[in-house]
């Protein structure tokens, strides 16, 4: 049995994972999942795995199709984005109608809670809903013994006579230890990047799922939080290290959110002299001062910290969950223990006014941050926000569209972000910071400061500013 692990083709460089989906011009994660999902079955179902990252090998989809047919796999096996879903499929789609008889499956965030929608308006053969590993190892089993498939869970396909077919819920993974590492030798390492950091990057995932309940976010998996062991987290820093990789970055929806799991993490990279870089993702509210020293002994050197607001009604709105005269004590946590800091903001939400607004950047220009990232606020189906404005939001998977109906306009939101970047950015000490990050990888930063800079000073055409800009 031949299976082809397929990162699809895109214009855009972009970076797919189950939880979010993003453009990502001037860096590149290793697509984690999809290499998870081909070492689980090359070692469990002793196939014969191929592998092929269209987007770091700047391969379209008639490259693709050309790969397909020397490899002549009997099944395609990709994840799709979050809002390049409908491109995805489109490529599937042109891929089924050239190669009718190899099966093409799919994985993600969309094909699991729309899974009748997809097969209803696609050629694609397969659905792997939730979690994939175990789901297709199951399938490919019973495909190869030729026996039925409507008794494993957590797919959806179609039957002659039954139409449609969505099977019984997966149970989660319990037990993330029993996952084979990726194999990076499948890929070309040198290829992946952390923003202004540096590479060969590589990717860990050492938990899945995430107890909090922001109305806004899409989880890894669920609320449930499935940890892998201290030990299996740092035996897989070791392999990455030994597979010439120089910087990790840990992809969990939180990796503090466990203070003794990190320090128990921390504690054996230091004792076992792992000595490689890394970065993660936290709450405001779980940024611990000895947890942060703790870290950066470890060989811990960004935190990105998910603040999205510095108004405390749309925190509220955003159920975070702490008070916002608490962030900035918070974020010099980060700088005291000699870590860099990444703030993310959202922008965008129908009821944010001037007052919103003001309070935000006051916040931004009172804190330690070293880095800032902005983004638009977007309501997804199958989230808190989505089921409480359901009826103000429009959303369709084809054509595809989710936002909300009642809003600021387009242009409107991205003066929004360029004012915020400009306050933020253009001080001297804050140009100094920008400087000195930007000389760890000079190519890169340069890259990023005239795309930067075309960004925050392009003129806006026959519109008013907002009044608060």
């Amino acid at each position: 049995m031949k299976v082809l692990f397929l990162n699809l083709p895109h214009q855009d460089k972009i970076v797919r994972r189950y939880m979010c989906s993003y453009n990502s011009p001037s860096f590149l994660f290793p697509p984690y999942e999809l290499m998870q999902a081909a070492a689980c079955i090359k070692s469990w179902n002793n196939a014969e795995v191929f592998f092929l990252d269209a987007i770091a090998e700047n391969k379209d989809k008639d490259d693709c199709l050309d790969h397909i047919k020397i490899v002549e796999p009997d099944f395609v096996i990709s994840i799709t984005g979050i809002e390049s879903i409908e491109s995805d499929l489109k490529i599937i789609d042109y891929f089924k109608h050239c190669l009718v008889n190899v099966m093409f499956a799919v994985f993600g965030y969309y094909p699991t809670i729309f899974p009748r929608e997809i097969l209803s308006n696609s050629k694609v053969d397969l659905i792997l809903r939730n979690e994939p590993e175990e789901t297709l190892s199951l399938y490919l089993k019973a495909w190869e013994d030729k026996a039925g498939c409507a008794a494993v869970p957590g797919i959806a396909y179609r039957d002659v006579s039954s139409g449609i077919v969505v099977t019984a819920e997966p149970e989660r993974i319990q037990d993330l230890d029993r996952l084979p590492y990726p194999d990076y030798g499948m890929i070309d390492k040198n290829k992946y990047s952390e923003m202004l950091v540096g590479g060969p990057l590589g990717v860990i995932q050492s938990s899945r799922g995430c107890p909090f309940g922001c109305t806004y976010c899409i989880t890894s998996h669920g609320r449930q939080l499935v940890f892998k062991s201290a030990d299996k987290v740092v035996d897989e820093m070791a392999n990455l290290k030994n597979a010439g990789i120089k910087y990790i970055r840990f992809i969990d929806d939180t990796f503090n959110v466990d203070k003794k799991r990190v320090a128990k993490i921390c504690t054996k990279i230091i004792e076992k002299n792992i000595g490689i870089k890394w970065t993660c993702l936290s709450r405001v509210d779980t940024l611990d001062k000895d947890v942060l020293d703790m870290m950066k002994k470890a060989g811990c050197v960004r935190v990105y910290v998910g603040i999205e607001s510095y108004s405390q009604k749309t925190i509220d709105y955003f159920k975070k969950g702490y008070i916002c005269e608490e962030i900035n004590n918070k974020l010099k946590l980060i700088n005291k223990a000699g870590l860099e800091s990444v703030g993310f903001i959202m922008v965008g939400l129908p009821f944010e006014k001037k007052e919103e607004f003001l309070k935000t950047a006051s916040g931004i220009m009172a804190s330690d941050l070293d880095l800032l990232i902005v983004t638009k606020i977007v309501p997804y189906p199958g989230t808190p926000m989505f089921e409480k404005e359901e009826g103000r939001i429009d959303f369709s998977l084809f054509p595809y569209a989710s936002d909300f109906k009642e809003k600021a306009s387009e242009e409107e939101v991205i003066e929004i972000e360029k004012s915020i970047y400009r306050r933020f950015y253009f001080r001297p000490m804050q140009m100094f910071r920008l400087f000195r990050i930007f000389m760890r990888a000079p190519r890169q930063g340069m890259k990023l400061f005239i795309s930067f800079l075309l960004f925050v000073f392009k003129k806006k055409e026959n519109k008013e500013h907002p009044d608060f800009l």
